[in-house]
Parts: C-alpha cells; structure tokens; sequence
C-alpha cells in the first residue's frame, strides 16, 4: 500500500473536517473526498494503519487535487496554529482554512494576529513607544506546484510558502515540518517590525509638527527636554484633522506617549520626561 494515506475526510452531514480516528461508518452515506469530493469510507482495521478509502480505485485514480499530504500539512497547521495562540511575539487572532478573501482568492489559511512593535522615542533611546499592530497573512502549501501567479501578486508581502516538496508523508504525519513554519514566521514578523521601525524613523511627512517642538526643562528634575505643544494624534478637529500621528512627532526625538492622568481619570497624550518619566504638563508648556 502506497504511503500516502487520507487521514481526513468531511462529514457529509455536519460538512466538518473529521480525522480517521473520530470516523465511524456512516449509514446508507459516505465522507466525502477533500481533493475531488468523491465518496470515501473509513479503514479501521486491526492490521493496516487508519486512514479513509475511496469506494473504488477507479474514484482514487481520478482524484487528482492538491493530494492528501497537502491537505494532511495544511489541517495539522491548522490546528497546530490554534493550539498554540502565541507564536513568539506575535498573538493568533483567528485562524481560517479555504476561505475566500476579498481579492477572490482562496488561500490555504488565513492567520490574523497582533504584535507588539516597540520603537525609540528619546534620541539617546532612554525610553520607548510599543506600538501594537493587527495584520494578517496567507499561508500556503506549497508541494505540487508554487502558487499561482495571481496569489504571488494579490497576498505580496503577507504570503508565507511552507514548502513541503522534499518531506516524506510520514515527516508531515509527524509534524516535523512545523519547524519550517515556526522560522518561516518569525522571520515574517521580524520583516513586519523593521518595516515599521522604517516608517517611524523615515516617516511620509511631518504635517508642520516641528513648528510646535521646542526646548523645555522637566518640572522634575529639570534636564532639557524636547516636548510637543500642538494638535493631539486623536484630535478631529485641528486644522490637520487625523492626518497627524504619533509617529510625526516620536520622529522629532519628543518622547511622547499615551497614558493615564490620575487628575481627569482619563487616558491622554503626554509629554514624558526621558530621564525621569514624569509627565508634563500642557498648560505649563504653552505658558512657559
């Protein structure tokens, strides 16, 4: 018997996903092939290794997809990805397997996820912004062929390919190729950060910001600062609307943050001292 095996087929009732062993015979219906949609029964016996048959070898011959490796390395993905919620910085979300996104495509899985991104606020980095990002990627399969050209253009930077060509059925039936992934993806989340680092250091465009940075010395421990006066990132109303960010006036070397103030029970932009950490106040700003 040929190594390859079916280990998951769908249930034609709950059309849910089920493993080999969850599988029992069916009455007067039978799962259903994942690659051809072919009628497959469950083989559980006492010999041979479990796995779901097509009713005829005629039905196997003509099924010709992406084949039961593929499919068998993309569900333990899957459910690998689930188990885990945490995949080194990087929080998983959600997790869907042939969905259609909104290009039209169809990518093996979808994966959502947040990640923190922390980023120099002072010029001497004596303190630090963490920005969170929420981002997504596409993860696909490849053994019998790359991804199609309209995938490589749609997904771009957000495709992650798990190659599987040179592993053994058996390596996947064992999850060694997991391994993969994990590199795959933290060098994926790695080129997401420094991307985002180059943003904030680079910047597309200040919005007239300098024209409200300038030198003040800390109510604390009196070291010269540099701090902000203008519009707030979250002001609707200024002349500049929600064009400005954070990250025009980080690129200033003010260390500017959000925070909570004690006084009015709220959250609120700060100056922060870099030295000391104590937040100044914008009324003594304007006034000084």
């Amino acid at each position: 018997m040929s190594e390859i095996q079916w280990k998951y087929a769908k249930n034609p009732n709950s059309g849910k996903i089920v493993s080999i062993e969850d599988a029992n015979k069916l009455k007067n219906q039978a799962y259903v092939c994942l690659d051809c949609g072919g009628k497959m029964t469950p083989k559980k016996g006492p010999k041979k290794r479990h796995h779901f048959s097509h009713y005829a070898q005629e039905d196997e011959n003509k099924c010709g997809g992406e084949g039961a490796k593929h499919w068998l390395a993309k569900i333990n993905l899957k459910r690998f990805i689930e188990s885990e919620k945490n995949i080194g910085t990087s929080k998983i979300t959600n997790v869907k397997m042939e969905k259609k996104v909104g290009s039209g495509l169809i990518p093996d899985l979808e994966v959502n996820f947040t990640v923190a991104i922390n980023l120099d606020v002072a010029p001497d980095h004596s303190a630090n912004y963490s920005e969170s990002i929420t981002d997504k990627a596409y993860l696909e399969i490849v053994d019998k062929g790359p991804p199609s050209e309209e995938k490589i253009e749609k997904f771009g930077k957000r495709m992650i390919k798990i190659d599987i060509t040179n592993r053994s059925f058996e390596s996947i039936r064992s999850n060694h190729f997991l391994i993969d992934f994990i590199t795959l993806w933290n060098e994926h989340i790695n080129q997401l950060g420094s991307e985002k680092i180059r943003f904030y250091n680079e910047g597309v465009s200040n919005f007239g910001v300098p024209d409200f940075v300038k030198k003040y010395n800390c109510y604390k421990c009196n070291k010269e600062i540099l701090v902000y006066y203008g519009y707030s990132p979250d002001d609707k109303y200024g002349n500049w609307g929600n064009q400005i960010t954070v990250h025009d006036i980080l690129r200033q070397g003010v260390a500017y943050t959000y925070r909570y103030v004690k006084k009015s029970n709220k959250m609120h932009w700060m100056n922060v001292c870099p030295y000391c950490d104590s937040s100044q106040s914008i009324v003594a700003i304007k006034n000084n």
